[in-house]
């Protein structure tokens, strides 16, 4: 199969497939990178970033099933930006300052913990929210991953247990034919 071919704008002849690999390490996440320009480059895939990207995909559709659009709102804004306080939060999210509390604290409450980074006088503080990707990884594994692991080995067990009772009966019933 051929390339297929297409000017750019400063006149130069470009395949379409070197276009779509610019595109791609163009992107955000880092997946595809090029090392060398020798003969068209050489590209690799960054494997502990479209680790870090699959992860960061697949917290983010958790937050959004469990605690909806505004959940995941909050959560972009802060991965994006680092640490906020409300103020800043409900500025950027274009919530309201009670939506924004009441899903930091639903957040807070399920293990996705976005926690406060200062324990001094709160009157006196100013305080910043965060996400900890890590914690919120190990939580999403004991949450739903290994609890999902316990249910299916439960269900195998009893369904073996239930499979071995009919074979024996099968079994003492063939026996019982024979003699």
């Amino acid at each position: 199969m051929f390339a297929q071919q297409t000017k750019t704008e400063k006149g130069k002849t470009v395949s379409r497939e070197s276009l779509i690999l610019d595109c791609l390490i163009e992107d955000d996440a880092n997946i595809l990178c090029k090392k060398d320009e020798n003969m068209g480059g050489i590209f690799f895939i960054s494997y502990n970033a479209l680790c870090e990207s699959l992860k960061q995909q697949v917290f983010e559709n958790i937050i959004l099933e469990k605690h909806g659009i505004k959940g995941q709102r909050i959560l972009k804004i802060l991965h994006t930006k680092q640490k906020l306080d409300e103020k800043a939060i409900t500025a950027f999210t274009l919530m309201s300052v009670t939506d924004v509390r009441q899903k930091l604290v639903e957040l807070f409450n399920d293990g996705f913990e976005v926690p406060r980074s200062g324990d001094r006088a709160p009157s006196r503080t100013f305080f910043f929210w965060y996400i900890n990707y890590n914690k919120c990884y190990e939580a999403i594994l004991q949450n739903y991953y290994y609890r999902t692991l316990a249910n299916i080995h439960q269900v195998r067990f009893e369904q073996e247990s239930g499979a071995a009772r009919l074979l024996d009966k099968k079994r003492k019933g063939s026996c019982t034919q024979n003699n």
